[in-house]
């Protein structure tokens, strides 16, 4: 794509006008990776005309594979490249070499770090863009703000990690939402995820998506999984609904405990290859639930009626975004809390069935397709 994409005229000499380049920083993880997407949209609304690049971890990367509103992803590998460093590190430095040469090679201008570390500032300023976004001392984690070239402060009130997007790109005029975030499903995803459906005899619409896990440094935000599996129960007797148990890399052992105690309402759901084939299940449900986890962001972005449990974190900061969502938060003594571990969840384990049912009274469609049976 050229950097040139307006003129105008002087007398009768043409004088192009430089399309400014911009690149988003946002590694991970993926919820976070959700969030700027609203600012992608925002961002997109108000500079039409320029070139955006995103620069993403590899685990996230599908999420951004096709975007519309955007010219470039570059993707820091960070998974392979670190299990690969020990063994072949001739490799995995030439690979990296590349990366940067890649990075660097799109000469932006700017670079909005919205990772807020340190590895989001260094990669930032590896990109060689001048101008550098991001937050000030105080907020700026490990010193990141030494690298920047402006920064933007943010409020401590609570403020949704999506406000916080459109805080740190207004130096580039944006002034809050803008178009409606999109993730791209590729053909080969939806063809998958239809085909599964119709082998189980489950329609659009006739099944709740539940998905039990985590990030394993999250596991103290996981719900019971007996209490998933009560819940499927309840859904099948209430709505007509059975459900469909979702899972990442090491979860099936979640799903399938979820399957065992469900009493014949849930199904292990299928291994989905990317994130955008989770999506695409998700947003053909009647109803997602899940802790707080990327795969719940991403099911509210997409429509899908979602429900978001939180304990640990404050969904006024961390909640789902989306067209019909509710969260429910039990608001126990010791949250919000910053721990990334802890042996007694009580803000987890004192969250009912009931409580989620009730919460699923609001946003499930009363006329949802039966589902012709399962296996």
């Amino acid at each position: 794509m050229s950097g040139f994409r307006t003129s105008f005229t002087i007398g009768m000499a043409t004088v192009p006008v430089k399309t400014p380049r911009i690149l988003l920083v946002r590694l991970s993880a993926i919820g976070d990776v959700v969030h700027a997407l609203f600012g992608v949209a925002a961002l997109r609304a108000v500079r039409a005309g320029a070139f955006i690049g995103f620069l993403v971890e590899d685990r996230a990367a599908s999420l951004l594979t096709g975007h519309p509103d955007l010219d470039r992803v570059h993707v820091y590998r960070r998974s392979v490249w670190q299990r690969g460093a020990l063994r072949e590190p001739v490799r995995v430095a030439s690979e990296a070499g590349r990366f940067l040469a890649e990075l660097r090679g799109e000469r932006y201008d700017v670079a909005v770090d919205l990772q807020g570390n340190l590895k989001g500032a260094v990669l930032a300023a590896l990109s060689g863009a001048p101008r550098r976004i991001g937050l000030p001392p105080g907020e700026a984690k490990e010193w990141s703000h030494c690298l920047h070239t402006e920064s933007v402060t943010v409020p401590n009130d609570p403020l949704h990690r999506v406000e916080r997007v459109y805080r740190l790109l207004e130096p580039l005029g944006v002034k809050g939402a803008g178009g409606i975030p999109r993730v791209e499903v590729p053909a080969r995803d939806r063809e998958d995820v239809a085909a599964w459906l119709t082998d189980r005899g489950l329609p659009d619409g006739g099944f709740a998506v539940l998905h039990p896990g985590t990030s394993g440094f999250g596991s103290h935000k996981r719900w019971p999984v007996d209490r998933f599996g009560g819940l499927a129960a309840e859904l099948s007797g209430r709505h007509g609904l059975r459900s469909v148990a979702t899972w990442g890399p090491g979860e099936e052992e979640l799903a399938d405990r979820v399957v065992g105690v469900s009493r014949g309402a849930a199904i292990r759901g299928p291994r989905t290859r990317t994130l955008t084939a989770l999506a695409e299940l998700a947003s053909r449900s009647a109803l997602f639930v899940a802790a707080d986890t990327g795969a719940l962001h991403l099911a509210a972005l997409l429509g899908a009626p979602t429900i978001g449990l939180f304990g640990p974190k404050d969904p006024r900061v961390y909640g789902p975004r989306g067209p019909r969502v509710a969260v429910v938060h039990k608001g126990v003594d010791c949250s919000p809390c910053p721990k990334r571990h802890c042996a007694n969840p009580v803000c987890m384990n004192t969250m009912t069935i009931e409580d989620v049912l009730a919460a699923a009274e609001g946003i499930v469609s009363p006329a949802a397709p039966a589902a012709k049976g399962m296996p």
